[in-house]
């Protein structure tokens, strides 16, 4: 564990003693295995970086992380990774009032989808993980 100085008189508002955690609402002090938070469907669970900026507005930025579960079924509304044009794309499934992929920034065309059987969907994004600071 390595310590940090802190001017005077802002040490006691920065340091919380790791036995208060579990008094905290929302906070486990308990071990948190992610495997078993995040991978419901281990045999179809991948992780997927992304590159770009077309869920931008949906909190995706490029270089995060997403999980993507192919034994779920996917609905109108999901965030689903899907192949278009030889290469993956996240964006979200619209079925109504047509089939398209629409992406959550304005620099972005939806992408029509003729027939609701030429979509392919490589699986549902169930979760993002989303690096903060240096690395």
């Amino acid at each position: 564990m390595s310590s940090v100085h802190l001017p005077k008189g802002q040490a006691e508002a920065a340091h919380l003693p790791w036995e208060g955690a579990d008094a905290i609402p929302g906070c486990l002090a308990t071990d948190i295995d992610l495997n078993a938070l995040m991978v419901g469907h281990p045999t179809a669970t991948y992780f997927m970086r992304l590159r770009g900026d077309a869920m931008q507005d949906r909190g995706f930025s490029d270089g995060d992380m997403v999980v993507v579960d192919r034994a779920v079924p996917v609905a109108h509304g999901d965030i689903v990774i899907a192949p278009v044009a030889g290469a993956f794309t996240i964006r979200e499934l619209c079925t109504t009032p047509v089939t398209q992929l629409v992406a959550h920034n304005k620099k972005y065309l939806p992408i029509a989808i003729a027939d609701e059987q030429t979509l392919q969907v490589f699986g549902r994004v169930t979760w993002v993980v989303k690096a903060i600071g240096r690395h």
